[in-house]
């Protein structure tokens, strides 16, 4: 990879000039022409248009001159194949249906044009907390025991036996949340199985979608962004031997805040985000975060979130894999772009690091794949 980061660095320069790139966010399906039929989201819809647009911005900022936002909807590879564009950058979590965040990678995978983000199956594994909480297991990474409860299973003596062969004599909290989502909506807590059993029926109603009931750990709450080893920091690409963490931040609960409040229902400021201090703690969750973007061949970006249990072991929660790129400003920020000043890192060089990364990663792997982009570098 090293050989691959001496030629990038050295090609900058052209790929900037010549490269053409598209940042996508999300459709609106009311639009008219943006899709056939209007079907149903799991996901709460959210176009991310202004962070996408502000990506578009870091990039001209980096010195790339012919960057575009477009859409993901139907006419999406009419408009790609108009700008002449030469790779994507997603930042999408998809128009409608189910799995949408896997839709706009599988269409680039189709057609032919590399992407930054993650490849159609690691998409839905991320974004379908049950399946990546199995992967978790098979990779024997610690995460809170959880149950799958499928719209099928309607009854509460089936569902109270399955609780105890999962949980054993552990009678609650639990975490009751959406298999798939984002922001935390519909994640709640429950004190009791009866609770839990009332909030399951009530996410599947609202979501027409599997829900997971998690073990509740009583502990602190901790995020960390992973990203790929090709890094560009004090204007200079390096490559790490490793997945890239950082941002490594405590979450602050305010008293009787099981789950962290929805950035949709509260801005995320400064005081609700604690620096971590203690280099042992941010080293541990380093490690567990590296190890999820590894053991899982991720190709982009993950903000992982860690909870404490009593005892102070870390579990990894979840992964999302596609976390808040706002630009930091002084009265909001992202929970992965809090840490960049520790790392002497700016935004415009996280997202051309992104870039970087799917480029390289394609150099190394699958050169045939990028002929266009290897004629601009050599």
């Amino acid at each position: 990879m090293q050989e691959v980061v001496t030629t990038l660095t050295a090609s900058q320069e052209k790929l900037r000039k010549n490269l053409s790139i598209a940042v996508i966010h999300g459709g609106d399906k009311n639009d008219e022409g943006s899709c056939f039929y209007q079907t149903y989201n799991p996901r709460a819809t959210k176009t991310y248009e202004p962070v996408a647009r502000q990506i578009a911005e870091a990039l001209k900022e980096c010195g790339y001159h012919n960057v575009v936002t477009l859409p993901e909807n139907a006419q999406l590879v009419e408009q790609l194949q108009k700008q002449n564009v030469d790779i994507v950058f997603c930042n999408s979590g998809g128009l409608q249906g189910y799995n949408p965040m896997s839709h706009l990678p599988a269409l680039m995978e189709m057609v032919g044009l590399p992407y930054v983000g993650h490849n159609p199956v690691n998409a839905t594994l991320l974004d379908n907390k049950h399946l990546f909480k199995q992967a978790l297991v098979d990779l024997d990474i610690p995460t809170p025991r959880f149950l799958v409860c499928h719209s099928c299973q309607n009854s509460f003596a089936d569902f109270n036996e399955k609780i105890t062969r999962r949980f054993g004599s552990n009678q609650g909290p639990f975490i009751v949340k959406p298999t798939s989502g984002r922001a935390s909506i519909h994640v709640n807590y429950a004190d009791s199985i009866e609770k839990a059993w009332e909030l399951v029926k009530q996410t599947q109603e609202c979501t027409s979608n599997t829900v997971l009931v998690e073990e509740y750990l009583p502990g602190r709450e901790f995020v960390v962004a992973v990203s790929g080893p090709v890094v560009k920091k004090q204007q200079q690409l390096i490559c790490k031997n490793k997945p890239f963490a950082f941002s490594v931040i405590e979450r602050h609960l305010e008293q009787n805040e099981f789950v962290f409040t929805s950035m949709d229902k509260k801005a995320i400021s400064s005081e609700r985000l604690l620096t971590v201090t203690d280099e042992q703690l941010i080293s541990r969750i380093h490690e567990l975060g590296q190890q999820v973007h590894a053991g899982l061949c991720l190709q982009g970006l993950i903000r992982v979130d860690i909870r404490m249990d009593a005892n102070g072991e870390l579990s990894v929660m979840e992964a999302n894999p596609k976390p808040d790129l706002t630009r930091p400003q002084p009265d909001k920020t992202s929970l992965v772009c809090h840490g960049l000043p520790s790392e002497n890192m700016t935004y415009a060089e996280l997202i051309e690091s992104q870039l970087l990364n799917a480029i390289s990663l394609r150099m190394k792997a699958l050169p045939e794949s990028i002929p266009h982009i290897n004629r601009i570098i050599h």
